[in-house]
């Protein structure tokens, strides 16, 4: 079993220095933050959009219809992102930004960060970000917080990412409160505090990102921050199971087909197996292998083994 949580470990320490709400537990209160560095908003100037890069004009009647039908506002600039209009979408947006609207300000930085419609710039995108994070934008706040801990765009600031994603995590931004637990577990820009990195585990895996439940597994399985609980540790490698990680497949599999937390269950094990190596996991496809050759779980085929 210790090797089953070794591998939920190992993933929370690989994620944490690298690159959605439901019902459950509150969210953690974020920390009150000091005022940000004061950011001036880049001089970002409207491009003129090229012949081929039209925003679809079924996009803008069923916009518009919904406006009409007391939707919400019609959002040209990310139907344009989304239908792959970046030059479009970056002419919209940068206009909504510069009235102050913070989520196309964070549409402006996202666009500038990745290169799309536009020449990249870290720099200027990181500025874009700040100015919708200073207006709350979960995203922003996310996307900045990812800047100052890779130090990309940014001088590398471990405490101001970590003050950014306690930030996003409060606004229900799943990926930032497991990315603010990896933090802590590794006492990165915060003191090492397990225990508060799971609470911040559990309240994204309750928001259902399939990462921190598999990380959540693990802290279970070896008894870190929480009290040692295979029971636990098979039902967040289960729920991540589920929603398709593949190293969690293994893991239940491995719990189902030993017994450990759940009842011994070795058809279902090697079913998470088969899942598993169907999507190319290397370790589930060497024990699906086994369970082949020796019959076990499985009706025994030496030629697919």
């Amino acid at each position: 079993m210790r090797r089953a949580a070794a591998a939920g470990l190992a993933l929370l320490l690989a994620a944490g220095g690298q690159a959605s709400a439901q019902e459950g537990m509150p969210l953690a209160s974020p920390e009150e933050l000091g005022s940000p560095a004061e950011v001036t908003a880049p001089d970002a100037t409207l491009p003129s959009p090229v012949a081929n890069d039209k925003i679809d004009q079924r996009i803008e009647r069923g916009m518009e219809a919904a406006g009409e039908e007391g939707g919400p506002p019609p959002d040209y600039a990310y139907g344009a992102f989304q239908r792959g209009y970046f030059l479009s979408a970056f002419a919209l947006a940068l206009e909504q930004a510069k009235k102050g609207n913070a989520a196309s300000a964070t549409l402006v930085g996202e666009l500038l960060a990745r290169g799309l419609g536009v020449k990249q710039d870290l720099g200027e995108a990181a500025g874009w970000y700040q100015i919708a994070a200073d207006e709350g934008d979960r995203e922003a706040l996310y996307a900045l917080g990812r800047m100052y801990l890779e130090g990309v765009g940014v001088k590398q600031d471990l405490a101001k990412a970590a003050d950014l994603f306690t930030k996003a995590g409060g606004a229900g931004h799943a990926v930032a409160l497991r990315e603010l637990a990896y933090m802590l577990l590794q006492g990165q820009g915060r003191p090492r505090n397990p225990m508060l990195a799971a609470a911040y585990l559990r309240n994204a895996a309750r928001l259902g990102d399939s990462d921190a439940e598999f990380a959540l597994a693990g802290l279970y399985a070896e008894g870190v921050g929480v009290v040692k609980n295979e029971s636990e540790a098979a039902r967040w490698f289960a729920e991540a199971a589920r929603a398709g990680h593949s190293n969690a497949q293994v893991e239940y599999g491995i719990m189902l087909f030993n017994g450990r937390g759940v009842a011994k269950d070795e058809a279902v094990a090697a079913r998470w197996f088969r899942e598993a190596a169907s999507a190319g996991n290397p370790a589930a496809q060497i024990r699906l292998a086994r369970l082949l050759a020796d019959g076990r779980g499985v009706a025994a085929d030496p030629a697919e083994a």
